[in-house]
């Protein structure tokens, strides 16, 4: 059995890792501790994604002579295009990068200018291309 409220060690988080597994499939997300490296949780990507849900874009489309261009505010991000449909899929390819050199790098992951682009950058990370493309362009929903 793995205790879901305290930390489990590094060493016994490796032993049952397919217990692990399965818990945070199954909505039930487990903090693993590590002496030298702090603490981390492992947590099912259906719950990730509901935890980011909140977290919407808000892209702004601008129809111009030469194409068209998309600013996405949330990650400071362009997409451009001969027309729409190919600067949405700039967009896109945009978004995919900056998740790429996000994770890559701390430095970026730690900018302070950057840092606050976390939330949309895990939610971006989550979908694939069509889900991201589609949660990019999503009708805003009503006020609650």
């Amino acid at each position: 059995m793995i205790p879901f409220m305290s930390a489990v060690i590094y060493s016994q988080a490796r032993n049952a890792f397919a217990d692990i597994f399965d818990a945070a499939v199954a909505h039930a997300p487990t903090r693993i501790a590590r002496r030298r490296s702090g603490e981390a949780v492992l947590i099912g990507h259906d719950d990730l994604l509901a935890l980011t849900e909140s977290f919407a874009f808000h892209p702004a489309v601008y129809f111009e002579p030469q194409g068209v261009s998309i600013w996405l505010p949330e990650l400071e991000l362009w997409g451009r295009g001969a027309d729409f449909d190919a600067a949405r899929e700039d967009l896109v390819d945009e978004v995919r990068q900056y998740v790429e050199e996000y994770l890559a790098d701390e430095r970026l992951r730690t900018a302070p200018n950057h840092r606050p682009h976390a939330p949309w950058l895990v939610r971006a990370m989550l979908l694939d291309d069509a889900q991201l493309a589609e949660t990019l362009f999503a009708e805003p929903d009503e006020p609650r």
